[in-house]
């Protein structure tokens, strides 16, 4: 069941460990019943605004939810329902919903079926294995359901409290006598019922399933336990915590599960780590308020122990001298050249949270070539783009023979920052027709924090002090760091360079902090590139996860040996069931970021991937699985809209793509599946 991974032109990408679990429940009813009468699922749906300024491309972020938009909910073998969002008051209803079935809750392009809001039903009452509220996007319900006012936040999320919804109840406790459990070694085949309208089953797949293949292996486990509530001041949250239960109140009548998914048999997946479940019962007590059972599960007669995960470093991983961490690439190269550029965050001039952007040290150039002033040249990440005169966004390849005009006007974020405005009449596509549209940028340029202009004040952007470029002069291309094709390790070790990056403030302590975050960064692309993913191995290496978003080396690798997973574990966290026990509920998202060809260039875009499976138990020896799967451009901006507007226009089969949008299409199509496991 190996989770799709995104592939760009730069192999730049994100794997971040988000909020990942998992359920409603149903008040009553069998989870087999269902009636075509149905129910209705009704609300008003709003955007939260992306930015505060009145220019088209700001207009197409603030109405992205609503205008050309449906509800979709996905009831699995009962087929897909859906109701048109209206465009001016948000508001929608869907009819015939299915009672006593598991449906998944999303907002959706009426036009293409991408997602562009997914619904999470939170339960603030319980946690996830990271800390965090309780949230899926399933729900059970049995009678109609009023949603009320909701909003989608800028990443493309509807947040709603389950308490504030009638009619799903999520604070059941399941009795572990009447929750199937799941455990043990199955085998995936096809679902033999007439699939749903969107649905494929398992078959006989050995590359690019997207999904498991007839006949793979795959190993659950359940873990049991009892809710567990601290004592005040106890058992906060970290790696190796010390939360014994005399440091809380342990709740017998509350039942809670979590639940582990692997590739293969159990000595090609849990057993290959050691038999540890990957974290310690003081922690399952700290970070999911959960008191687990004394003994662990056993998987085929193999006792399991609670504890970290028993790491190897893969083969062809850690040779080059000085750079020996198991997730750099032995003999790595740099896939493009690394400019003299790093992630930075913005402060607003009119109050509120800072904004990511990015900056490139560069010579001030005139028609002579360098002045020999250095400045530093800011953009704002993703924040503008292209939109034609419906708001709707644009990706531009072709800037040739365009007429048109602009207009600058301090940024409403930054008043430091300036932003352009140019109206266009033309082809924005080689070959289509002429059209009006608008395209705007918000960036600036600024001395270094101190306060000098010299080659060698590259210490950072000093965003209090704009630099205001004379006439007839235009900021350079910024050296390079790492040429395309040079070696990620280098001349220096990685030891050497952390020791001078992590000394005092100096133009050499910033100078290696940022060839080293650069460093890591070129490792990292051709880590995606050698790094296995999920397939069955009798060694334990792990899924690494990397911040490209990060200003600080320290924090581009992420995680720890208790939320990294091994490559060949799919999941790994809370579960829960419906209320009679026969449905167990389960969700993943990973964020990761994808290269985007934008007007100035190019952009990380976060690309959000959702996993749902929804198990329904149909005797000791077999189960009917629903797996869903969807990846949704999380940031809102045009710029990165206009993108998935593109690659979706070209239905997967542009040639030429240099932009390589086919596979951008590939990646935002939704997958579902029926199959059975069974033993």
């Amino acid at each position: 069941m190996s989770v799709r991974l995104l592939n760009n032109r730069r192999e730049v990408r994100l794997l971040m460990m988000a909020t990942a679990a998992i359920f409603m429940n149903s008040c009553s009813s069998s989870s087999d019943s269902s009636s075509t009468s149905g129910m209705t699922v009704s609300g008003v749906l709003t955007q939260q605004a992306a930015s505060s300024a009145g220019d088209p491309v700001s207009a197409f972020e603030s109405n992205f939810a609503t205008l050309g938009t449906k509800i979709s909910l996905d009831c699995g073998s009962s087929g897909v329902f859906s109701a048109t969002v209206d465009p001016t008051t948000g508001a929608f209803s869907a009819a015939g919903i299915p009672t006593g079935v598991p449906c998944s809750f999303n907002f959706v392009s009426s036009t293409t079926g991408a997602t562009k809001c997914q619904v999470q039903f939170q339960d603030t009452s319980s946690y996830d294995l990271n800390n965090n509220p309780m949230s899926t996007g399933t729900a059970t319900a049995v009678s109609s359901v009023a949603l009320g006012s909701i909003t989608c936040d800028t990443s493309g999320n509807v947040t709603i409290p389950s308490s504030n919804v009638a009619n799903i109840n999520s604070g059941a406790s399941v009795a572990a006598a009447t929750a199937f459990d799941f455990t043990g070694v199955w085998t995936a085949s096809a679902y033999d019922g007439t699939l749903p309208t969107g649905y494929v089953t398992a078959t006989s797949c050995s590359s690019n399933c997207h999904g498991p293949s007839a006949g793979m292996l795959i190993t659950l486990v359940r873990f049991h336990g009892q809710k567990f509530t601290p004592s005040s001041g106890q058992c906060t949250p970290a790696i190796n915590v010390s939360c014994p239960t005399t440091s809380g109140t342990v709740d017998a009548t509350h039942d809670g599960y979590g639940m582990s998914i692997w590739g293969g048999d159990y000595a090609h997946g849990i057993g290959a780590c050691g038999a540890t479940t990957g974290f310690t019962a003081d922690e399952a007590r700290a970070y999911a308020h959960l008191s687990l059972d004394a003994t662990a599960p056993s998987i085929a007669g193999n006792a399991l122990s609670y504890g970290h995960y028993v790491w190897s470093t893969p083969t062809g991983f850690g040779g080059d001298t000085g750079w020996t961490k198991p997730w750099m690439y032995t003999g790595a190269t740099s896939n493009y050249t690394m400019r003299d550029c790093e992630p930075v965050s913005i402060p607003s001039t009119s109050g509120g949270a800072n904004k990511p952007g990015y900056a490139c040290f560069s010579q001030v150039q005139n028609n002579s070539g360098g002045t020999g002033t250095y400045i530093w040249n800011v953009g704002l990440a993703n924040a503008g783009g292209c939109v034609d005169s419906n708001n709707t966004p644009l990706m531009i390849n072709n800037w040739a023979n365009l007429t048109g005009s602009c207009t600058n006007a301090a940024s409403a974020f930054n008043s430091h920052l300036n932003t352009s405005t140019c109206t266009y009449t033309g082809a924005p596509v080689s070959g289509q027709a002429s059209i009006t549209f608008t395209c705007s940028f918000t960036g600036g340029a600024f001395k270094d924090i101190d306060g000098s202009a010299g080659s060698t004040d590259n210490n950072g952007p000093d965003f209090t002090n704009a630099y205001t470029f004379a006439a007839s002069t235009w900021p350079g291309q910024p050296a390079t760091i790492l040429a395309q094709g040079a070696a990620c390790a280098g001349s220096s070790t990685e030891a050497s360079l952390i020791t001078t990056a992590s000394g005092a403030v100096s133009a050499s302590q910033a100078a290696a902090a940022k060839e080293l975050l650069m460093r890591y960064q070129c490792y990292a692309n051709q880590y995606w590139q050698h790094s296995s993913s999920g397939a069955g191995s009798t060694t334990c290496s792990r899924g690494y996860n990397f911040d490209w978003s990060t200003t600080n080396y320290a924090n581009f690798v992420m995680g720890d040996d208790r939320s990294m997973k091994p490559q060949n574990a799919f999941i790994t966290d809370r579960v829960f069931y419906s209320s009679d026990g026969q449905w167990a509920f389960l969700k993943n998202a990973d964020t990761r970021y994808q290269s985007i060809p934008t007007p100035s260039g190019s952009t990380l875009c976060p690309m959000k991937n959702i996993v749902e499976l929804k198990f329904q138990h149909l005797s000791n020896s077999k189960i009917l699985v629903n797996f869903s799967q969807a990846t949704v451009m999380a940031d809102k901006s045009a710029n990165c809209q206009g993108a998935v507007t593109a690659a979706l226009a070209g239905g997967g089969t542009l040639s030429p793509d240099p932009q390589g949008l086919n596979n951008l299409y590939q990646q935002l199509q939704p997958q579902r599946m029926l199959f059975y496991l069974t033993k």
